[in-house]
Order: C-alpha cells, then structure tokens, then sequence
C-alpha cells in the first residue's frame, strides 16, 4: 500500500510540525517559567494555583508529540483544541487583544484532527453512526456518575464546613453572573438549580468524548495516551472555569485543593466504569504494560452473568 504523498497530505503534515513546534516551544517555555508564545492564555489568568502552568506545559508537550506520531495525531490535535477553548475565554475574560490567537489554533487543530487520518475518522463515524448505543450508554453512564461523585464531594465538604450546598451556589452565582450580569436576588435554589444543569452537561460531554476514545483504543492500544490526555485537559478546563467565574474569593483562598481533589475522584470513578464495562480495553491496557491480570483486575472486573 503506497503512502500517500498529494499536495493535501504534505501540506497537513507541515501543518503538523509547524503546531508541534508552537506547542513544544510554548511548553517548554512554561517549564522554564517564560512566557515565549501566548498560546495558552489559560495558565496566566490571575488566582490559579503556582503549578497550573506547569501542568499547561506539559499538556502541550505531550499534546506536540502526539502531533508528530501518525496513531495519536487525531487524539493529540483534539486535546490541544479542547485547551484552546479555555485559553481563547481567558483571554477574552481578560480583555485581552489576542482571543482571535487560541481561535486560529483551535481551528488549524481540528483540521489536522480530521485530515491527519481522515479514512479513519470517517469510518469511525460511521461505526459510530451505524451502532451508537454502547458508546451512548457508556458516556452518559460514565458522566452522570463523574457528577454525582464531585457533586457528593461537594456536599460533604460544605457540610463538614457548615455552609450546605454553598459550593455549587457559589459556582452558579459566578456562571450566572457571566451570562446574566446585574441579577443579585436570585435564590440558593435557583443558583443550584442552574449550576447542577451545567455541571451535569458537562460530565456527560466529556463521559461521551471518553467514550469515543475507548471506542478506539480497544483497536489502537496507543490511543490510550488519548485518555490520559482528555482527563488532564479536563482538569484545567475546570480550574479555567473557576477562574473565569471569579469565584476563588467566595470560595476561600483554599478553593483550589477541594476542587482538584473533587476532580481527581471523579475522574477515578469515571475511569472504573470503563474499565468494567470494556474488557477489551483492560486487554490491551494489560498489553502495553505487559502486565498479567492481579488482584485490582479481578476486583474492578464484574462477575461473569449467570446461566
């Protein structure tokens, strides 16, 4: 089977060196502590915790690599489009000149995420198409149970604290306050009300997207770096949102550790349902470590059904 060698193949290859090198550059420059580039707005905005640039850093180095590797080119271009998203609201909460930077990227990036494989992607689409309802079920599964858990989270630390349910009023206060400024007089009730919907939106979008990236990796075991990816891009995502809400400050100026803690078991428990649900997944996690089934498989794995 030939390569393929059109002008359109060569001219989505340089697009994807030249995007590696931004995004290797602009995170080794976050490593270093310099601000070279200002592709990731996201790690700049005033009340985020000392380590989030770093980990910035790292995301868009992994994301660089992944840009240079044929069998992760898709999944590294999507997860550095998803980190895009929240540089470009950053830089516009801030009112910064330079939204339409992120915005270019994002799009450069879902071109080469589409045409980097773009057979595959199409067949994807269409499996995807023709029998959706594991991975619907799956993904929804996966994100109402992400946002029960950091919801649960939630309600045990602002209850120890004695202030039920002020984290997710917080929260909605903040996300309203964005969307509808000038409303002061709204309930506990309505603040939770609307934030829960948001918040369990969310987790259903990204419980789908893993679902998709499970869908493949049980074919491609290097997609796996795809999931690792998703989550972390996830996490500062979220603390990004935090921020542009402006809610470090009612929240007290430890917000920041029962959120990452929050996320952290979330993404935990997101990750237990696929691994119970998708034995072929568990198969090939086992081979890329070259690893033999242990005492955690066989706990995380369910009974075999009845006869």
């Amino acid at each position: 089977m030939r390569r393929e060698s059109s002008p359109d193949a060569v001219l989505i290859w340089a697009l994807s060196i030249v995007l590696a090198a931004v995004f290797l550059l602009d995170g080794a420059s976050k490593l270093l502590g310099l601000q070279i580039l200002p592709v990731a707005a996201a790690a700049a905005v005033r009340g985020f915790p000392v380590g989030i640039p770093y980990l910035v850093g790292l995301l868009e180095i992994a994301g660089g690599v992944a840009l240079l590797i044929p069998a992760s080119a898709t999944f590294g271009a999507l997860a550095l489009a998803g980190l895009m998203v929240p540089a470009a609201l950053t830089e516009w909460m801030r009112g910064g000149g330079q939204v339409w930077l992120p915005l270019l990227i994002l799009a450069l990036l879902l071109v080469v995420a589409w045409r980097r494989n773009a057979t595959s992607v199409r067949a994807r689409g269409a499996a995807f198409a023709a029998a959706p309802h594991r991975t619907l079920y799956d993904g929804i599964l996966a994100g109402l149970v992400g946002a029960a858990v950091i919801a649960l989270w939630f309600l045990v630390i602002d209850t120890i604290d004695g202030r039920p349910l002020f984290t997710p009023a917080t929260l909605g206060r903040g996300m309203l306050g964005v969307l509808a400024p000038g409303r002061e007089d709204l309930s506990v009730g309505t603040l939770v009300s609307a934030y829960t919907v948001f918040h369990v939106a969310a987790f259903i979008v990204v419980g789908l997207l893993a679902a998709f990236v499970a869908d493949v990796a049980e074919r491609e075991p290097s997609i796996l770096f795809g999931f690792l990816l998703l989550f972390a891009v996830v996490e500062v995502g979220i603390y990004v949102l935090v921020a542009i809400l402006d809610v470090a400050s009612p929240l007290g100026s430890h917000a920041w550790l029962p959120i990452m803690v929050g996320n952290l078991i979330a993404v935990l428990t997101m990750s237990a349902v696929f691994w119970r649900r998708r034995p072929a997944l568990r198969e090939q996690f086992r081979r890329s470590l070259d690893l033999e089934p242990g005492h955690a498989d066989r706990f995380l794995t369910p009974p075999p059904a009845p006869r």
